[in-house]
């Protein structure tokens, strides 16, 4: 299993068998056994099955050179970013997982250098390490907040911004950025992050068309709607769950246990389930309650879509199945790759960002689209799509490399690090 497109430096493997023949060699020249697990940084890497592919990505490949003349291009020797300084990009409030996908961006294979500038609310230790320079952002919202970031790009000289925190205010103030010379990596405009950040109209946007199947959902802001709601879902003969229209992540999911009382809750409970009779107490005796869904449960398999597009034609996307909370695995699913480059064309969406389906009953349903990159976006990485670097080419109108072989069938496994820090000292 070659993992060299992304991380070409020190690979760590262990070997159970003297069997040559049921090895893979790496670009370190050491040997895996397929199948065997493999240290990489802070995941166990193991092969599921072996995987060949005869037209891989045709149609995406297809529409790639459509857009040619957009700085697409699937053309292996497309060259370095013709750059004669390093590449300066900003991140604000970024994910504590930032440091992995940059580690990833550094390792680019046209050796192009990057300088990383980081502003965040605290000190934080784990960004610092990757920072060139770091900075702790003042206590402002809204358009204060958009000055900030206006005056960090203007001072520091930023090429790329890549915003998380705010980014709905700041997709208001691109001419602004623009202005200054620098690129901000939003997918869409204005209207576009109204939309896709409120799951409720997403639903609707795509309830007319057959690109995806989409979840029985309710708006509920009332003990009435909510047993509405419930009633419905469970004639449908489903579980019900609740969660915010709008949200990053899991924050706010719940699932609806209708035989959980809330003592059992306040003993048994985990933090993703909820009894229904708390949810009808809370709200027969609030006044004004935010709105939020209550949609059916969906039961199967989950998969993360990691994608990059370019005015609604996807340059390269690949799911991934969590398994829990320590194992995922990148799966090629033909049927979820047509899914991510369908919802990019009616959307226009372009540079990167993160689509979440699950399984029920033999149908993909959708979750949302994030929009933004996914905090586990590097994880996709392994499969040899350095997608940060890829984006970043394309922000600045430069072609982009579709690597002819992606890594497919493999899981990752989670394992945790810990820093000790001498208190005394």
């Amino acid at each position: 299993m070659d993992l060299s497109p992304c991380f070409p430096l020190r690979i760590k493997t262990r070997l159970l068998s003297k069997d040559k023949s049921s090895f893979v060699k790496l670009r370190d020249n050491s040997l895996i056994e397929r199948g065997d697990w493999t240290r990489m940084s802070e995941y166990y890497i193991r092969r599921i099955e072996p995987f060949e592919h005869k037209g891989f990505y045709q149609q995406i490949q297809d529409n790639c050179q459509k857009t040619q003349n957009n700085g697409i291009s699937n053309n292996q020797n497309s060259g370095p970013v013709p750059l004669f300084r390093p590449i300066k990009v900003y991140f604000n409030r970024c994910f504590t997982t930032t440091p992995k996908i940059i580690q990833q961006l550094l390792s680019n294979p046209d050796q192009q250098e990057f300088k990383i500038y980081i502003s965040h609310v605290c000190q934080n230790n784990y960004l610092q390490e990757v920072a060139d320079y770091f900075e702790v952002e003042p206590s402002v919202n809204g358009k204060e907040y958009v000055d900030y970031c206006i005056n960090f790009c203007h001072q520091h000289k930023i090429d790329v911004f890549v915003p998380r925190y705010n980014v709905t205010t700041l997709v208001n103030y691109k001419e602004d950025f623009e202005h200054i010379g620098v690129k901000v990596m939003f997918i869409g405009s204005s209207e576009t992050y109204q939309l896709l950040e409120n799951k409720i109209e997403t639903y609707e946007a795509l309830g007319n068309t057959d690109i995806v199947a989409i979840p029985k959902s309710f708006c509920v802001k009332n003990y009435k709607d909510f047993e509405k709601a419930y009633q419905e879902i469970m004639e449908n003969d489903s579980s019900a769950c609740m969660k915010p229209i709008s949200g990053i992540g899991g924050n706010g999911f719940k699932r609806i246990i209708e035989t959980m009382t809330e003592v059992d809750e306040l003993y048994l409970s985990t933090s993703i389930t909820i009894a229904k009779e708390r949810i009808a107490r809370v709200l027969q005796n609030s006044q004004n309650v935010e709105p939020f869904m209550v949609m059916e449960y969906l039961e199967g398999d989950e998969f993360s879509i990691d994608c990059l597009a370019n005015e609604g034609e996807l340059v390269v996307a690949i799911p991934r199945k969590k398994l829990d909370l320590y194992r995922q695995t990148i799966e090629y699913r033909e049927s979820l790759i047509d899914i991510a480059q369908k919802l990019s064309q009616r959307f226009k969406l372009s540079n990167l960002y993160n689509i979440q389906v699950k399984y029920h009953k033999g149908n993909v349903y959708l979750i949302e689209i994030n929009t933004r990159m996914s905090a586990g976006i590097h994880k996709s990485g392994f499969a040899g799509v350095n997608f940060l670097y890829l984006a970043i080419k394309l922000l600045l109108g430069e072609g982009v490399t579709i690597p002819e072989t992606i890594q497919w069938n493999f899981e990752l496994r989670t394992i945790e690090n810990y820093d000790i820090v001498d208190l005394e000292k």
